[in-house]
């Protein structure tokens, strides 16, 4: 049975997708607790106003095996020896985007609202990564995965790509995200998506496929077992 918190998603969740929302504060507001339409036009009014004064910087940041990302953003992550960060964006806009390690997490946030005039760009390397979370609208794309386990979390919209071989991989999508992850080959795999996503994903033993919506899981690599499960006007199919 699926429980009716997750059911009760899926209504915003379609209409967030027809109208393009991405506001990353809307979505907790949505989600979290019903917010007064004045607030919202208020907290738009206060933003930080970009500069349109393109700026690029190194971080220095402690090594990470996890990376949670709140807002809107280009990431570029690569799995490799060193561990390095770098971010561009409105010279004005970029102090207010935090980025520290806490429990071997990279978080990535604005520390206020924020109305960028550039994109917001984050380049990171890492020597492994084993968990992914995204909140708003983000385009993310992640080479060179080689480890036991992948988990991945995405919240929001934007486009996720995914390359490199792990053995495990679970993936939940809420909203409206392109996730392309047939280049990322796995031995078994668990697709959970909420809402209109589009989700390839490649597995060669076993596949677990869960839509609840208007979502599409496109699976590669022949898996031997497969189990589907379908809750509304979604679709999986085997490529």
């Amino acid at each position: 049975m699926v429980k009716k918190t997750m059911l009760s998603k899926i209504p915003v969740l379609l209409a967030l997708a027809v109208s393009g929302f991405n506001s990353v504060s809307g979505l907790d507001s949505i989600w979290l607790k019903p917010v007064k339409a004045s607030v919202v036009s208020q907290l738009n009014t206060m933003s930080v106003q970009g500069s349109s004064v393109l700026k690029t910087e190194s971080r220095k940041v402690s090594p990470f095996t996890a990376i949670d990302v709140s807002g809107s953003y280009e990431i570029e992550l690569v799995i490799q020896p060193t561990t390095n960060l770098e971010i561009s964006g409105d010279d004005n806009i970029l102090p207010l985007i935090i980025t520290e390690v806490r429990d071997n997490t990279l978080f990535i946030y604005p520390e206020k609202s924020i109305s960028p005039k550039t994109l917001l760009k984050i380049k990171a390397s890492s020597q492994n990564i084993e968990q992914l979370s995204t909140h708003g609208a983000n385009y993310l794309k992640v080479y060179n995965v080689n480890n036991q386990r992948l988990d991945i979390e995405e919240n929001g919209s934007g486009k996720t790509e995914l390359y490199g071989k792990t053995k495990e991989l679970y993936l939940k999508v809420y909203g409206a995200v392109d996730v392309n992850g047939k280049n990322l080959s796995s031995t078994k795999a668990k697709v959970d998506l909420f809402g209109a996503s589009q989700v390839d994903v490649y597995a060669t033993e076993k596949l677990t496929a869960n839509v609840f919506g208007l979502g599409n899981i496109n699976y590669y690599g022949n898996p031997k077992n497969v189990i589907r499960n379908i809750l509304g006007l979604g679709s999986i199919t085997k490529f």
